[in-house]
């Protein structure tokens, strides 16, 4: 990627991706950018660091609700959808109380990429909990799958910023969301991408 994230912070404050060489999760969270290493240890990312893959916005809620547990990862998004609005695209924020969260990152990959299928295989798998902490995450239509993630990707953050990852499953006790609901989606695409 040729994007900094001293430029990708003009664009938004909540978010996620991850790093150049796949190095890392990221996450962004009051305009604050974080990487989870590959153990899940969680660093501020510096402005003049780059990125192949980002998402963020604005974040400026339409909606809020308490959410009661115990849910799983599948019960959080079943109870993210209900009652969600016709927009194609949401952002979630949720603050909560997990008794779990299975969160994974990578190891920084070096040239000639290998296709991102062969590299998850190699995954690190952690633990976090009991913790509290932020979900961030992003919704979109299945009808956009290879342009954004299809359905629901959350990356997690805790409380005092120094564990996360993105997340493979949870369970959360308690919390708050946030939704953000948008119809307007802008790409940029490094130049000299081949198609």
């Amino acid at each position: 990627g040729d994007l900094t994230f001293g430029e990708l912070a003009r664009q938004g404050d909540t978010g996620l991706g991850t790093l150049n060489g796949l190095d890392g999760e990221m996450i962004a969270l009051d305009g604050k950018f974080l990487r989870a290493d590959v153990k899940g240890e969680l660093t501020e990312i510096e402005p003049g660091a780059r990125t192949p893959f980002a998402v963020v916005t604005r974040f400026r809620p339409d909606r809020e609700f308490g959410i009661a547990g115990p849910l799983d990862l599948a019960g959080l998004e079943d109870r993210l959808t209900v009652g969600s609005s016709e927009a194609p695209v949401a952002t979630f924020r949720i603050e909560g109380k997990f008794t779990s969260v299975v969160a994974r990152s990578v190891p920084k990959q070096q040239p000639p990429y290998r296709p991102l299928a062969e590299v998850v295989a190699d995954q690190n798998v952690f633990e976090l909990g009991p913790v509290e902490g932020t979900l961030i995450g992003f919704r979109f239509p299945a009808w956009s799958e290879g342009v954004e993630i299809g359905g629901y990707h959350f990356h997690f953050a805790s409380r005092d910023l120094t564990r996360g990852g993105h997340v493979l499953d949870l369970e959360i006790e308690s919390g708050i969301a946030r939704v953000q609901h948008s119809d307007d989606l802008h790409i940029e695409l490094p130049p000299g991408l081949e198609l």
